[in-house]
């Protein structure tokens, strides 16, 4: 079984750029996001996470779709789980 190795450097930058710039997050709540997850401190089973608000089916698709430009290079397995999560079938581009 193959694991994940993580986020890579140009992912962690987009993904503090995506948090930080996020409007609808108050200064403590994004502050309390970014230390939470420096700690790999993540809510328990998230791959069994089903997000149900409209803004946060949003934010995921968006968040998603900032990582994979981020990936100079991202592979065809990365672009077509974006593909299938945003139901955009030109995600990269």
């Amino acid at each position: 079984m193959r694991k994940w190795s993580g986020p890579t450097p140009a992912e962690w930058a987009a993904f503090v750029r995506f948090v930080a710039g996020h409007s609808a997050l108050d200064s403590d709540s994004k502050l309390h996001i970014l230390a939470r997850c420096s700690e790999d401190r993540l809510p328990k089973d998230l791959e069994e996470q089903t997000i149900s608000t409209k803004s946060g089916i949003k934010w995921y698709k968006k968040g998603l779709k900032k990582l994979l430009d981020a990936d100079a290079g991202p592979s065809e397995a990365k672009v077509k789980l974006v593909e299938k999560e945003t139901g955009d079938q030109n995600a990269a581009g």
